[in-house]
């Protein structure tokens, strides 16, 4: 796992590419003023001024972002260098950076459906990509039996488990209704690694009948079941 990489390599890359166009459009600002030559590192602050703003909460793509409505810090520098005369010189600088709040907006949104394409989350394989050989399973429930894990057959396993609805009818009943409640999952898998540069650390939680895995990465959880189990882990019993 040498080469494995932690970082989210798609956000990172968008990051860079979004200053690097706000860099470029502040030096064509810059090298078009020769009239009255603005300094630079009031021009920089301008720029970081106009960042600020009254924003408000949206969902898109089920991700909560902040969309600028009112550009305070605009206005906060048109009060300052209006006073002085100097409101023409630096006013682009400010709108660049009220500007700059929609480009980060749509930056976030096309990394955020680029990363999806790239690790689908739907395939179970984008969240346990590398396993180490000091993979195990933990008992995390006083419900869950010690479990043995072959690591041949949960790799041969993992590639046939499919996404599906977790909230079953068998589990809501065993869970909320019958009298002796049993965790689903019991168990928790460590030892593995997501996709290289997807940047996921996901929580890997083994179903108490060794067939199904909840996985948790963020705000999100997914669920994926395979037909044989995974891991060879006592069964717990259902009252039907």
């Amino acid at each position: 796992m040498g080469d494995y990489l932690t970082i989210n390599v798609i956000d990172t890359i968008f990051t860079i590419l979004t200053w690097a166009i706000i860099i470029i459009l502040f030096y064509k600002i810059f090298s078009k003023q020769l009239e009255e030559r603005p300094k630079i590192w009031f021009a920089i602050l301008a720029t970081w001024f106009g960042l600020f703003s009254f924003s408000i909460n949206i969902e898109l793509l089920r991700m909560p972002l902040k969309l600028a409505v009112l550009p305070l810090g605009v206005w906060i520098m048109y009060w300052i260098l209006k006073r002085k005369g100097r409101w023409d010189v630096y006013k682009k600088y400010a709108w660049l950076g009220f500007g700059a709040n929609f480009l980060f907006i749509a930056t976030v949104l096309t990394s955020a459906l680029l990363h999806d394409y790239i690790y689908p989350k739907d395939d179970v394989t984008t969240f346990i990509s590398n396993i180490s050989e000091d993979v195990e399973i933990i008992v995390i429930h006083p419900s869950g039996e010690m479990p043995s894990l072959n690591i041949k057959q949960f790799t041969s396993n993992l590639q046939s488990m499919k996404k599906t609805e977790m909230y079953s009818e068998r589990w809501y009943r065993s869970t909320y209704i019958n009298d002796e409640k049993m965790e689903r999952f019991p168990y928790l898998l460590t030892g593995t690694l997501a996709k290289s540069g997807s940047g996921l650390t996901p929580l890997i939680f083994l179903d108490a009948d060794g067939k199904g895995l909840l996985i948790s990465y963020g705000t999100e959880q997914v669920y994926f079941q395979s037909k044989e189990p995974i891991a060879l882990v006592k069964a717990r019993e259902n009252n039907d």
